[in-house]
């Protein structure tokens, strides 16, 4: 299987599970479970954009705080995240944080465990 290199940014918008938007425009849904306020970044919470420059599409997302032992409803609801698309997750509670994406069937293709999310900051997420 190809690998994935992940590059991650540090940008100016923190981590969030809300309101969600892929570069095509699109609304994507999400389960609400991680949603606080308006969506977007507060004292509490940040925004995660998850770029996918690979060429290979993402069906699932997952994310949880790493205090957590499950890791809750697929982010992408019935959303793609195909190649050359961009994927924005508002409302995120600041922490560590765990991600896993994953292909057609379920196939895992990438998993990230105690990645950082600042309070009013962000973290950009760039698959190559």
């Amino acid at each position: 299987m190809r690998n994935i290199i992940l590059t991650i940014l540090l940008a100016s918008t923190v981590l969030t599970a809300a309101a969600c938007t892929n570069s095509t425009g699109r609304e994507g849904g999400t389960s609400g479970e991680v949603t606080e306020g308006d969506g977007g970044s507060t004292a509490s919470t940040g925004i995660v954009r998850f770029d996918n420059n690979s060429d290979v599409s993402v069906f699932y997302l997952y994310l949880s705080p790493s205090s957590s032992s499950s890791w809750g409803p697929d982010q992408l609801g019935t959303e793609v995240l195909s190649p050359g698309e961009t994927f924005t997750l508002r409302g995120v509670p600041c922490g560590a944080v765990d991600y896993k994406l994953e292909g057609i069937g379920h196939t895992n293709l990438l998993t990230r465990y105690g990645v950082h999310v600042e309070c009013g900051g962000g973290l950009e997420i760039n698959l190559h």
